[in-house]
């Protein structure tokens, strides 16, 4: 989901929310703040024009926010390695 817009971001996060039963687990990455610092977006830049919109920056209170909302409670999360980059990886059970 790193290369989506965050509109499109926020309707895919709505239907893992409607969709996951209580007790399971809702998994997926992001581009967020923790993940673009000086030199990643350094790196970035470097790769040209190939990548469009791609990697879009979503923050991550933003969607730990969102999904509270829709009874789903943050678990943590790890930072993966996405060339150039990095990409975080999220973790939320529904209650």
């Amino acid at each position: 989901m790193p290369g989506q817009p965050s509109l499109v971001m926020c309707r895919y996060f709505e239907e893992m929310a409607r969709v996951v039963r209580s007790g399971g687990k809702v998994v997926f990455d992001i581009v967020t703040e923790e993940c673009m610092d000086d030199e990643t977006l350094k790196d970035w830049w470097k790769t040209g024009g190939g990548y469009q919109h791609y990697p879009a920056l979503m923050c991550k209170q933003f969607v730990i926010d969102f999904f509270a909302q829709r009874g789903c409670q943050f678990n943590g999360s790890f930072i993966v390695q996405m060339k150039p980059g990095k990409t975080e990886c999220l973790v939320f059970t529904k209650l």
